[in-house]
């Protein structure tokens, strides 16, 4: 229990929740439990046979935190593009390699990432970067829309204790991004005009955004 709460202080390592029991009594919140994510396969058997990978999002790289410094030059060179892991098996079955853009699909819409061959990943799971938008972009949405995994969640089914969303076990369908199949013509995703996004450390766009140091030591 945390000094001070309505719970009381123990001093012992609790299992118990006393804090938990204190807003609500009686409940199963007290003990730790397991409740089957609502969109797993389990808990969705139908969806799953259209929908076959599981998805978990949320996957952290020491570039970024959250959504912050994509607009940062030094930033966007060692990470310039939102990767999936996916196990090299699923991506030989697929028919993709490392690199290419896939789209991943749930009842909500779908989003291109960019594959990341992992043998560290189960087969028939895929784990996708979360909070991704494009500064280089000038529409409105700045890429979200085409890029961002949040896009695909249920915003609906959050913890009831924190509040926090519901970010993993999700159906869905993976398929490679052709140009027969994407916006323009073009499986790199593209802002409203069909301008590319930065997906490479040379792109001469992200000199634009280097400050000028020179401004600043003049004033």
């Amino acid at each position: 229990a945390i000094p001070g709460s309505p719970g009381g202080v123990t001093g012992k390592q609790e299992i118990w929740s006393l804090l938990i029991e204190t807003y609500y009594p009686g409940s199963k919140w007290c003990l730790p439990s397991f409740d089957e994510p609502p969109e797993s396969p389990v808990a969705n058997p139908e969806n799953a046979k259209t929908h076959p990978y599981i998805m978990t999002t949320g996957r952290r790289i020491p570039v970024y935190f959250h959504n912050e410094h994509r607009q940062l030059p030094w930033c966007r060179e060692l990470w310039p593009v939102p990767r999936i892991e996916i196990n090299p098996e699923d991506a030989e079955e697929l028919g993709v390699k490392q690199g290419d853009w896939v789209w991943i699909e749930t009842d909500r819409g779908k989003i291109r990432q960019s594959v990341d061959l992992y043998y560290g990943i189960r087969k028939g799971t895929v784990n996708c970067e979360h909070q991704w938008w494009l500064p280089e972009f000038k529409a409105v949405k700045k890429g979200f829309d085409l890029i961002n995994v949040n896009t695909l969640v249920n915003k609906d089914e959050r913890d009831p204790l924190c509040g926090s969303s519901y970010a993993r076990a999700y159906n869905v369908n993976i398929y490679k991004a052709t140009a027969e199949n994407s916006p323009f013509g073009d499986p790199v995703p593209c802002d409203d005009d069909g301008t590319e996004m930065i997906t490479s450390a040379s792109d001469p766009r992200l000199k634009e955004w280097v400050p000028n140091y020179e401004i600043r030591e003049e004033a």
